[in-house]
């Protein structure tokens, strides 16, 4: 996997290839990928991991992924496999990384066994974004590894955009931006404060490199998968709404610096105040 540090980002190509054995337009980021067409009941999956907090004044995280199959028919019990293999990847160092994306997690998340859930929905027949329905099946999983000192913030977390070829898209067209359906997003946090902050010479902070290489590592670790049930070859995509289809990833990139989810910072529970005057 060819790693690349530029403009305060690391950059990884999600392929076995290295980056002299990609085309131009892969390592350009032109290539338009393989488009996964779901004709198939359960042929692509969106999958909901969700992180409980301990506290019940935090909402928690959730973090979502989409897959498409490659081939053949796949059964409820190909999902379930697709889930386990996800949820355990987040409490396992991925190959040619140095941690699990777990150590980079707020203690605040519930380590408790099968104390986290997730849910997978059949998007295979609502690629245009209509409403899937109820998942077709869901399950609970175990987090473990996120014991690290120091916890930051609930809301801030680490940006993974994942980045399917952009073939003739352009960045800015008359008030559209074509190549935003050419990129996901996961927001992964909350964030411990050990292996995951680093504070430059001026104070400024950001993501320690080494934690940006590991989840980079992590999605190319899970990009794919073959469930044992039905010998399926699941492919981690881009999905897009817009174009109603799934594109295959030509890279992934982990920014330097925290993104902020408010959504995950819970109410106040106390509250102060200075009588005046």
């Amino acid at each position: 996997m060819a790693l690349v540090a530029a403009r305060g980002y690391v950059r990884c190509t999600v392929t076995d290839m290295t980056d002299t054995q990609l085309s131009p337009d892969v390592r350009s980021g032109n290539d338009p990928g393989v488009i996964l067409n779901a004709v198939t009941p359960l042929s692509a999956i969106h999958l909901r991991v969700k992180a409980a907090s301990k506290s019940p004044l935090l909402p928690g995280a959730s973090w979502d992924f989409t897959y498409g199959a490659q081939s053949g028919s796949p059964l409820g019990t190909d999902v379930q496999q697709l889930a386990g293999f996800v949820t355990a990847s987040i409490s396992s160092v991925p190959s040619g990384g140095v941690s699990a994306p777990s150590k980079f997690l707020s203690s605040t998340l519930n380590s408790t066994a099968n104390a986290q859930t997730w849910e997978a929905y059949d998007v295979s027949a609502h690629l245009d974004g209509s409403p899937a329905g109820s998942p077709v099946t869901l399950g609970s999983w175990t987090l473990t590894g996120n014991t690290n000192v120091g916890n930051m913030p609930e809301e801030c977390a680490i940006a993974i955009t994942m980045q399917a070829g952009y073939g003739t898209d352009v960045e800015f067209a008359p008030g559209a931006r074509p190549r935003a359906r050419d990129r996901g997003r996961i927001y992964f946090g909350p964030c411990a404060v050990a292996l995951t902050v680093l504070t430059d010479i001026n104070g400024r902070t950001g993501i320690i490199p080494q934690c940006q290489k590991d989840l980079g590592f992590w999605i190319k670790a899970i990009n794919t998968y073959t469930s044992a049930a039905s010998s399926i070859n699941w492919q981690l995509a881009v999905w897009s709404r817009k174009s109603a289809r799934l594109k295959t990833l030509n890279d992934v990139w982990i920014d330097d610096r925290f993104d902020s989810q408010r959504r995950r910072a819970g109410n106040s529970a106390n509250k102060w105040v200075q009588a005046l005057p």
